[in-house]
Order: structure tokens, then C-alpha cells, then sequence
């Protein structure tokens, strides 16, 4: 499988940008313009923690558009999507609620919201067995143990 190009992101940006009538007549401007908009679009979600193994250009906000970007098949739609309308926005055009809604709801699907959830039987008692006439007995579920965070999570003095 070939890597998908920062190029190719950026005209399926554009296309959507084309189809929903935001932006017709493009220009080789427009193609430089979204090269940048990609690479600080990209910067500020790994700034809130969304890291999709985007590659930041070696030369800033200017990145070529043959250099790989890093980002794998089944998260370039969310990519190209939101990067049409971040890019729509830093331009000042109108985006239809439908290219907003599509790239918002593709953005939530760049991580999981599920959380891996334990079987729990409450038929059994808790804790961690024992044993009963020499046999081990093993049909015991864990006890939950709330976690807490001390100081509220704040790492003031390390200091060994």
C-alpha cells in the first residue's frame, strides 16, 4: 500500500470544498494555502491529545505536497474532511451545515469513545478466593478499587 501523500489530502479537501459550493475556481494558491492549514490543523490535535501519526513538515508550515503524511487509509476521509472545513474557515468561505456535520462526526471516529469493559456475574462473590477442605477455589470476581488522584493530579516535587 502506497502512503497517502500530503497532496492527495489536500485536493480531497478541495473536492469536498468544490462539491458543496464553498469553492469553485481554485488556484494553485489555494493548494499551498491548504498545504499549511493541513499542517497546523494536524498540529493543534495532537495539542489536545488526538495523535493520528500525521508527519510534520521538516520546514515548518510550508510542507511539500509529495511528502508522506503519515496518516493511515481509514483516517484520510476524517483528515480531508476536517481540513476542508478548517481550511474554509481560515479563508473566510461558507461551509454547508452537511460538510460541517459529515467532518465533525469523522473527527470523533479518529478515537474511541468505548471503554473496555470487564464481565461482572453478580451471582459470585467478591474477592480473591480461598481455600475451603484443601481444594482452590477460583470462581471469585475482583473487588473494584476507585483510583484516586492526590493534590488533583498536580506533579509539583518530584524530587527523589
Amino acid at each position: 500500500m502506497e502512503p497517502i501523500t500530503k497532496g492527495q489530502l489536500v485536493d480531497v479537501a478541495l473536492k469536498h470544498l468544490a462539491l458543496s459550493g464553498a469553492l469553485l475556481n481554485q488556484s494553485p494558491r489555494d493548494t499551498t494555502d491548504f498545504l499549511s492549514f493541513l499542517e497546523m490543523m494536524v498540529t493543534s490535535w495532537t495539542n489536545k491529545g488526538v495523535n493520528i501519526g500525521y508527519k510534520l513538515s521538516e520546514f515548518g508550515i510550508e510542507p511539500d505536497a509529495t511528502d508522506d503524511s503519515g496518516v493511515m487509509p481509514d483516517d484520510a476521509s476524517a483528515v480531508a474532511l476536517n481540513l476542508a472545513v478548517y481550511g474554509a474557515a481560515s479563508r473566510g468561505l461558507l461551509t454547508q451545515p452537511s460538510l460541517r456535520a459529515s467532518a465533525y462526526e469523522a473527527y470523533l471516529g479518529l478515537f474511541s469513545a468505548e471503554l473496555i469493559q470487564r464481565e461482572s456475574n453478580s451471582m459470585l462473590p467478591t474477592g480473591s478466593g480461598n481455600q475451603v477442605e484443601g481444594s482452590w477455589l477460583s470462581d471469585y470476581q475482583p473487588i473494584d478499587d476507585n483510583m484516586s488522584v492526590e493534590n488533583n493530579g498536580q506533579l509539583d516535587d518530584l524530587t527523589l
